[in-house]
């Protein structure tokens, strides 16, 4: 995730990460800078929660295949 107003980490060089990193996601938070989970709470915490239940169901499902 990344504020779209931040400039410490500017959203060009999270994109570029992104595009470097297989299987990567990227979340640009509106009305936020570095500290995006203070300036948007609300936006930050959607994606945050999305993400791990993402990660969740992904989990689940390698356990079910390995086991």
């Amino acid at each position: 995730m990344v504020g779209k107003k931040d400039e410490v980490i500017p959203l060009a060089k999270s994109e570029f990460m992104h595009a470097k990193i297989k299987g990567a996601t990227l979340h640009t938070i509106s009305d936020a800078a570095h500290l995006s989970n203070i300036d948007n709470p609300d936006e930050f915490n959607r994606h945050m929660t999305q993400f791990l239940q993402q990660v969740k169901l992904q989990r689940s499902h390698l356990l079910i295949t390995n086991s």
